[in-house]
């Protein structure tokens, strides 16, 4: 993000050395930005590339267990998790059966494949290099654009292949599985229980005003009764 010809277009995108995407990979990301073009960032289906069948990451949205809504600190450093919120996962539970191919704002979006608008991302700060090696700083990012409003968006009509088994290779690998820990720690202790509530009540505001949308525009269309 700090070189001048990054900084002087409109749209910087972040894509993974070892992804596998499709010809039309872009214009379907720019059909998101034509529908939701205020959207803090846009992001895709991730496919494991070696079982296209097996959804890595979809749109993910931002839960706080049941039972950590209020009571104690905001932050407890002394836990292994100082906020223990969590990202939804019932894509893991499921083939790719077309359940997830739709288009909405959603609490995060992977890392492997996001477009931004340049000025956005540079205004939101960047990626922090307190997760470094890089693992939950998308997330993070992701956090800190929605508190200001500015939710991302998931085009579930892009997929992408990706070789490395995201989630999967924390639990492999002992390297990897001390580093998503530490880094997990960390974001979580750079967000508070009132940020995370605040985060998921704004959300839910905004997916029932899209679903409202999509209904009105279903029934001006007469394919939905009024």
């Amino acid at each position: 993000m700090k070189e001048p010809q990054v900084q002087e277009c409109d749209f910087a995108v972040y894509l993974d050395d070892d992804v596998e995407v499709a010809q039309d990979w872009i214009l379907r990301l720019g059909a998101a930005v034509d529908a939701y073009p205020d959207a803090g960032v846009w992001g895709c289906k991730i496919l494991d590339y070696s079982v296209p069948a097996v959804m890595q990451a979809v749109d993910m949205h931002i839960i706080q267990p049941e039972g950590e809504e209020g009571d104690g600190p905001e932050v407890d450093l002394a836990r292994i998790t100082p906020n223990p919120f969590r990202c939804s996962n019932l894509h893991l539970y499921l083939l790719d059966s077309g359940y997830f191919d739709f288009m909405r704002p959603c609490g995060s979006v992977t890392g492997c494949c996001h477009l931004f608008r340049t000025q956005k991302l540079l205004d939101n700060g960047g990626f922090s290099l307190f997760l470094s090696p890089s693992q939950y700083d998308d997330l993070e990012h992701d956090l800190r654009s929605c508190l200001k409003g500015n939710f991302p968006v998931y085009q579930g009509h892009l997929g992408i292949l990706h070789r490395k088994r995201s989630g999967f290779a924390s639990h492999t690998d002992v390297a990897q599985e001390g580093n998503a820990q530490g880094n997990r720690y960390k974001m979580q202790a750079m967000h508070p229980r009132s940020e995370i509530l605040q985060i998921m009540a704004d959300e839910e505001r905004l997916l029932q005003s899209d679903l409202e949308k999509k209904m009105q525009y279903l029934v001006r269309k007469g394919i939905l009764a009024g």
